[in-house]
């Protein structure tokens, strides 16, 4: 493309061109964020608006605080 700007030959060529690139970037973000616990334990205190991720991350950390013990009393004994 003789003569062209910059801006000729990005928004034609290189924008299509980059467009997969951009919404998979896009897609991994929004599953990234759907996935995201640590934001709802920061700005959520009552637990009736926690996501399933906080309600299974408070499940299982329970569970394995009672196993640990669990495991401890076995020592122990």
């Amino acid at each position: 493309m003789d003569g062209a700007s910059e801006y000729r030959i990005f928004w034609p060529i290189v924008a299509p061109l980059s467009a997969p690139i951009v919404a998979t970037f896009g897609l991994f973000i929004s599953i990234m964020y759907w996935n995201d616990w640590m934001n709802g334990m920061i700005y959520l205190t009552k637990p009736e608006p926690f996501s399933l991720q906080n309600l299974m991350n408070r499940i299982l950390g329970s569970f394995y605080t009672l196993l640990r013990h669990c495991k401890i009393g076995l020592v122990i004994r």
